[in-house]
């Protein structure tokens, strides 16, 4: 609420002089995302309050003929008030849920401070230095401008971003496997990929600390947050393990949950393929409450997702009706997050999560059969918990000590059928149970003070244990026989260590340097049987005017060895020699495949940098554009070998991992080194002479893996008449990536071939919003891919979609309410190229990169009391 005419002035006036006694400086509320260009006070305040949902209040005479600043960027209430009313002598407090404008002058209340407690500083995503200045770009998704999207789910919103590849483990991946060895999903999750260097080389934090891996490849699942429950997910594709530890070669991405949320919100969404399938409901619910020195947040969601077929899609007729392209779910997800401040400096908070999940997935091994006829049968379930609960004192000298911990669990488990000939002749059970125990102290504020201000260190140190249990079992007139039962675990002990150099602040007046921040960091890990290593990193902010910001960063990163990739169980399957072949062999003809992991892999290494120019002109207020270049070095990457089996036999490349003509005695021993034997997927008998060769495809470090790109985001905001406001947004990535699978080879192209990233991925979009409407239009672009199977390798052609959202809100406050949401994604129905494959029942396009959706349409109906 605001006013303008005489009569709400004196109002306001009568009514602030009473409570002015009783009113307190704003406390921090959970932070938001402020695109606010220089303009006047007084619609710079409504607009702040119109983000945080909360009435802003101040006399009209107040704010009279006063400008503010431009605010861009993430903060909470107390600081982006803070920066509005700077050059004034207005300040903020609060009463009653509002926001109160008024002299310093005025009686009751501190105004606020302008060096606040380090508990009011921000931790960044990518840095462990409260307030401190990120050296790495990061891309910032709110709820809302998700909503606004017409996404419903984390797993969209990850899949949307441009520098996360679509393969790796998300529902959209179809084949089982064919389509890469890393693009297969056991359990219907949701992660994040980021430059395709594969899920589990991207560091996923909810809240800032770890969780469980899911399922064999061990990566987060995102699905498992509701989408009601986010404030804001943060990631950064640069290089992180001088701060996070392993995993974070690809980038580290921060999932952060609401707090101190007040009210009731309810919503419901009903939407599906207008070509068929993908029919969706999802219901949820967040509820929250705050008091002095607390609150919590309290979210739930219940959805169900139904399966897409073959015969839904005009390009995937040529398979059998009931081969699944993506998985029917059904899911269940419960969030909780709460903190209490008990005074003289000790707060204590805990983030708590669950959720279960069901899929269904169904192959046939032909054309011209149902699954259940020739083929197989999925049915995985997926049950995760995590608690974190998390102590902070300040001591001495503004510093912060905090100790945290965390455990969580996982647990996959399933059961898998196959047919031939109309008869179940293996019914197994499969199950994947992720563990993960972690404790950690640590401590940050001030070491001295500069003329540019605090000279800020972070260090700690904790302790890490992962586990993995995995069992392998067969049903035997439904009763489980166990065949393989293995457990694993790693522990890991870390110290590390992050200090922050101002070294030219703008009040200082330096010619030539409007701002310099210096940033370095380095971790130490000890892991038990694996390494001991240090990772460092090195970065700066060098800002030479108002308008410009260059930043740089490098560092080393490395990822261990996942327990799956280590002690996975070795298999040896026959298989038709067609599937492996560029030419031709008799239809009597197979190949013995080995897969499985090595419990002797080396960690993998990385070496990356980064360089960014970052422009936001005062004499464009609301506009940035965001240029960065990185590079990463990657040596030691564990990977399986093929990326596909089609024509590997006769590729020169592979010619170190595939043994031909091999002798009955060479074929006896492998066989006899494998868990439960050879396994037969032909129709015939299994004959040492009809083998012409033997296929290593046991995960293993390759030599070296570079990857080199450049990101552009950019952004323009800027008001309309009536409080009307448009919003232009874009991101767009190009990616060069490179292998070299054994030492002495030539390295062979990996971005832009098929299931592997394309070169180019972009998003753009466009909102105009009014105090009741937002009205929001995207377009989403995949370059095309060269399907390097075959020689010559035909292009795979590029998509393009276009996605409409409109949101009218009805009722009376911003915070109450219903709000209808109507979504169409890709409009054009836009359908993925069809490609040329070796086996007649494998999906006839790439379902790593082009999305088998078509046109969606949805509709939300959120209600907040």
């Amino acid at each position: 609420m605001s006013c303008f005419n005489r009569r709400c002035t004196t109002t306001l006036a009568i009514a602030t002089a009473l409570l002015l006694t009783a009113a307190p400086a704003i406390a921090a509320d959970p932070v938001h995302e402020y695109h606010i260009r220089a303009q006047a006070l007084g619609p710079a305040l409504r607009e702040a309050g119109r983000i945080v949902g909360r009435d802003v209040m101040f006399p009209a005479d107040a704010v009279a003929g006063r400008m503010s600043p431009a605010l861009d960027g993430t903060f909470d209430t107390a600081t982006a008030m803070q920066r509005l009313l700077s050059g004034t002598d207005l300040q903020a407090v609060e009463e009653a849920g509002a926001i109160l404008i008024r002299g310093r002058s005025d009686a009751g209340g501190a105004p606020i401070s302008s060096d606040p407690p380090s508990t009011k500083d921000i931790i960044v995503t990518g840095s462990r230095i409260r307030g401190g200045q990120r050296t790495s770009p990061v891309t910032v998704v709110t709820e809302r401008s998700a909503r606004d999207a017409g996404q419903s789910s984390l797993g969209e919103v990850v899949r949307a971003l441009p520098q996360s590849f679509g393969g790796g483990q998300n529902p959209g991946v179809a084949g089982g496997g064919v389509q890469g060895g890393d693009n297969e999903n056991v359990s219907s999750a949701s992660t994040i990929n980021l430059r395709g260097l594969g899920s589990d080389a991207t560091l996923t934090l909810i809240n800032g600390h770890r969780v469980a891996y899911n399922g064999a490849n061990q990566s987060v699942d995102v699905s498992q947050i509701p989408l009601g429950a986010l404030d804001r997910i943060e990631v950064v594709a640069d290089g992180a393990s001088a701060v996070y530890g392993s995993d974070a070669v690809g980038g580290v991405a921060n999932i952060i949950l609401k707090q101190d949320y007040d009210g009731l919100t309810g919503s419901a969404q009903f939407g599906g393929s207008t070509d068929g399938g993908n029919v969706q409901q999802r219901y949820d619910l967040v509820a929250g409450a705050r008091w002095s020195g607390g609150g919590f947040m309290l979210a739930g969601e219940v959805g169900h997702v139904s399966s897409v077929y073959a015969d839904e899609r005009s390009y995937t007729r040529s398979l059998d009706r009931t081969t699944t392209l993506m998985p029917s779910i059904s899911q269940q997800n419960a969030v909780l997050t709460a903190h209490q401040d008990f005074g003289a400096g000790v707060r204590a908070s805990i983030d708590a999560n669950y959720s279960h999940r069901t899929s269904r997935t169904q192959f046939p091994s032909t054309t011209v059969a149902a699954y259940d006829v020739n083929g197989s049968l999925s049915r995985p379930h997926d049950s995760a918990f995590s608690i974190s609960p998390r102590i902070e004192v300040d001591v001495a000298h503004r510093w912060n000590l905090y100790l945290t911990g965390t455990y969580s669990e996982d647990r996959v488990r399933g059961e898998s059928d196959a047919f031939s000939g109309g008869q179940r002749y293996l019914a197994a059970t499969f199950g994947y149970a992720n563990t993960l125990g972690s404790v950690e102290l640590g401590a940050e504020g001030p070491l001295l003070r500069l003329p540019a201000g605090d000279v800020r260190l972070a260090i700690g140190g904790g302790y890490r244990s992962n586990g993995l249990t995995t069992r392998l079992g067969s049903l035997a007139n439904g009763v489980e026989t166990l065949s393989t039962d293995s457990h694993a675990t790693r522990d890991s002990r870390y110290g590390f260590a992050e200090l922050s150099i101002p070294v030219v602040s703008p009040d200082l007046d330096v010619p030539g340097i409007h701002r310099l921040t210096l940033n370095g960091a380095i971790r130490y890990e000890d892991y038990a049987s694996i390494a001991r290593l240090a990772t460092p990193k090195l970065g700066f902010v060098y800002a030479p005017s108002d308008d410009l910001d260059i930043k740089a960063s490098w560092g080393r990163s490395f990822k261990s060895p996942t327990l799956y990739q280590q002690f996975q169980a070795q298999t040896a399957l026959l298989l038709g020699a067609q599937i492996f072949a560029n030419g031709p062999y008799p239809a009597s003809a197979t190949t013995l495949l080995l897969t499985g992991g090595r419990p002797i892999l080396a960690p993998e290494h990385a070496t990356t940098w980064s360089g960014t120019l970052d422009l936001h002109p005062r004499a464009l207020p609301g506009a940035d554009l965001q240029i960065t270049y990185f590079h990463i070095a990657y040596r030691d990457r564990i990977i399986e070998p093929f990326v596909s089996l089609a024509g590997i036999l006769g590729n020169s490349t592979y010619a170190s991992l595939i043994s031909y003509a091999p002798t009955p005695a060479q074929l006896q021993a492998i066989i006899a080194a494998t868990p439960g034997g050879l396994r037969n997927y032909t129709s015939g008998t299994y004959d040492p002479a009809q083998v012409v060769a033997i296929v290593d495809d046991r995960v293993r470090n390759a030599e070296a893996q570079t990857l080199k790109g450049v990101d552009i985001a950019g952004s323009y905001r800027f008001d309309l008449r009536d409080g009307q406001k448009l919003i232009a947004t874009g991101l767009a990535s190009y990616l060069e990536s490179s292998q070299t699978l054994l030492a002495g080879q030539p390295s062979t192209h990996l971005a832009g071939t098929i299931f592997r990233p394309p070169h180019w991925r972009a998003r753009t979009g466009l909102s105009w919003e009014t105090s009741r409407m937002t009205l929001s239009g995207f377009t989403n672009y995949v370059g095309p891919v060269r399907d390097t199977r075959y020689t010559p390798a035909p292009l795979v052609n590029d998509m393009t979609t276009l996605d409409l959202t409109v949101r009218y809100h009805l009722g009376g406050r911003a915070k109450s309410g219903l709000d209808v949401t109507v979504s169409a994604l890709n409009v054009f129905n836009a359908k993925p190229a069809i490609i040329r494959n070796t086996g007649a029942y494998e999906p006839t396009y790439d379902s790593t990169n082009y999305s088998v959706v078509g046109r969606f349409l949805s509709l939300t109906l959120s209600k907040t009391l």
